[in-house]
């Protein structure tokens, strides 16, 4: 193997022009190749007045004599293990390298995306962001003492401009090759653009510093690859546990580092980084909230989706599960940066699992209503004690007496919203002939209203209390409560029991059959009978108090009223032909509408 005083020689011999622009390495023998953890680089005046520059690495250090006397303290550089940084790149102690402008602080943890070797004076047509360029300074004037020769408008200025525009990480000259020093107006010019300027030794070849970078990213993406098998494998076994979904996506969460989630009709799911899971406090905070209103979006939408989204200042996916029409739920991934090609292969992993998880949820549920269904299917039919039995057996018992029965219908979507936001509430039920019907506590109306607030399609209906033997009865209520509700109303039969004209009012068809009965009273548009007739029936049909209220005469509302009755072909002077035409003036409303 070549060693490093021997490669060094070599290089003396090859040209400036070599060295320069017109380099392109496609293969090379390197005399020294280390992966640094943690590197440190600090500086430090002997007493005779020399700097020496020290790289670091842990316990260990390396003193590289200073020889020109300027150096620069470099902060604490963290290797993250995934990409080579500007920060791995200097602290890399067989290439010596000694910074002489540091520029901003976030540059040592930039990620170098190559290093290349040019004398061009304007080689940006050919960089991309992220780039090292290191040149011997063949194309700038040798103008240290000239101090406005860094100005943007002069030779050096600009260069240094376009590399800055560019999105050139920092800039490396190599040294003893055209000159001893980079000239002091590129010195300067890189310390008004803030751009880190690092000397290249003699004894370093171009070529080790761009085959150093090439090596570590080639190691980085196969530590990244290995990382990603290991981190499916590890959630695919995760799968096999008893808590599956929650193993997995702990261990998604964990592997990446982001919090990762499970958003369903009608609950939520996270863990943490950690792989914990996390608490209701968690979930009411940031992003959360905002990350369950998009998934519901998507969810109510019906078909498969992705989206991303930044949410206080984090990087979220949004990741529909289950087929086109028929999504169980939306897999989250909350992060500080979008994921790379690696960990997206991870979550479609994730993604798969949890789909198939939730997908073998759904069926276990449909073989658990159908059992249900029968159970109330006895309820109703007044067979309390075998529906005890039964309950219990399935898990579920009843709830102790006394107990409301609740019947919830709608299109088939909304059923399905409202069964995801009251199957956390207790009680029993199921969906039985098309419709909701379930057992719930008697002091649970209030839980129940907020939970079907969240499906404003439903109508819903809920019982008295009762007994169970008595649960056929709270059935029938339910229904007569249930009937003729506005979409997304929750109407109790308790209060319909106080105002039994208001309910048949509101029966389907009611105000139909009360225009018709009152239709030949509309057609004399003489006269407005409708409100004489209702005027003399809210004063208990007296005839004197009625008339003041229309400002009119007795005799004069008696006429009218007489002629409302032959129209009618009713005998108003009997109760029963009085409270059809009250029911039916209550039912069309006082415009007759």
């Amino acid at each position: 193997m070549p060693t490093a005083v021997g490669t060094a020689a070599s290089f003396r011999r090859i040209s400036s022009y070599e060295r320069g622009p017109g380099i392109e390495v496609t293969s090379c023998r390197t005399w020294g190749r280390s992966v640094v953890d943690v590197g440190v680089v600090v500086t430090a005046r002997s007493p005779s007045g020399s700097v020496c520059a020290s790289v670091g690495v842990g316990h260990l250090t390396r003193a590289v004599p200073d020889r020109r006397g300027s150096g620069v303290d470099l902060p604490l550089w963290q290797h993250d293990g995934v990409q080579p940084t500007l920060g791995s790149l200097i602290a890399h102690r067989p290439l010596a390298l000694r910074v002489i402008v540091d520029g901003d602080a976030e540059a040592l943890t930039a990620t170098v995306t190559w290093a290349h070797g040019t004398d061009l004076l304007d080689p940006t047509p050919f960089l991309e962001p992220g780039s090292v360029v290191l040149t011997t300074g063949t194309q700038l004037p040798d103008d240290e003492a000239a101090p406005h020769a860094s100005r943007p408008d002069s030779t050096t200025g600009a260069y240094v401009a376009r590399l800055v525009t560019a999105g050139v990480l920092a800039l490396g000259h190599g040294s003893d090759v055209v000159r001893g020093a980079p000239p002091a107006a590129l010195v300067r010019a890189c310390r008004e653009a803030r751009l880190p300027l690092f000397e290249v030794p003699y004894a370093t070849p171009f070529v080790a510093v761009a085959s150093w970078v090439a090596e570590e990213r080639t190691r980085a993406g196969r530590a990244r690859a290995d990382w990603g098998v290991r981190a499916t494998r590890a959630v695919t076994s995760a799968a096999h546990r008893l808590d599956g979904l929650a193993a997995s996506l702990a261990g998604v969460a964990e592997q990446t580092g982001t919090q990762i989630g499970v958003v369903e009709p009608d609950r939520v799911r996270a863990w943490g980084h950690d792989g914990r899971f996390l608490s209701p406090a968690a979930l009411a905070a940031a992003p959360w909230p905002a990350l369950r209103e998009e998934a519901t979006r998507l969810l109510r939408d019906g078909r498969r989706a992705a989206t991303t989204l930044d949410v206080e200042g984090r990087h979220a996916t949004c990741q529909t599960l289950g087929r086109a029409g028929e999504l169980r739920g939306v897999l989250v991934r909350v992060g500080d940066a979008a994921p790379d090609a690696v960990e997206t292969g991870v979550l479609a992993t994730a993604s798969a699992l949890a789909g198939l998880s939730l997908e073998q949820d759904r069926r276990g549920l449909q073989a658990r209503d159908q059992v249900a269904s029968a159970v109330v299917a006895l309820a109703v039919a007044g067979h309390a004690d075998a529906v005890r039995t039964a309950a219990r057996r399935l898990g579920t018992p009843l709830p102790p007496a006394p107990v409301r029965v609740l019947r919830v219908r709608g299109e088939a979507a909304d059923l399905e919203r409202a069964r995801a936001l009251l199957r956390p509430l207790p009680g029993f039920g199921a969906l039985h002939e098309q419709e909701i019907v379930a057992l719930v506590p008697a002091g649970a109306a209030a839980e129940v209203a907020t939970a079907l607030a969240g499906a404003p399609g439903a109508t819903a209906g809920l019982s008295g209390a009762v007994a169970h033997p008595e649960l056929p009865r709270a059935f029938r209520e339910a229904g007569v409560a249930v009937t003729g509700a506005d979409p997304g109303e929750l109407r109790l039969f308790g209060d319909l029991a106080g105002r039994p004209l208001e309910w048949i009012s509101m029966t389907p068809g009611a105000r139909d059959v009360a225009r018709a009965l009152l239709a030949p009273l509309a057609a004399d548009e003489r006269v407005d009978l409708l409100a004489a007739l209702r005027a003399w029936l809210t004063h208990g049909c007296q005839w004197d108090p009625a008339a003041r209220s229309l400002g009119i005469h007795r005799h004069t509302l008696r006429a009218l009223v007489d002629r409302a009755a032959r129209l009618l072909g009713r005998d108003l002077a009997t109760m029963d032909a009085r409270a059809e035409i009250w029911w039916a003036l209550r039912a069309v409303g006082p415009d007759g509408d």
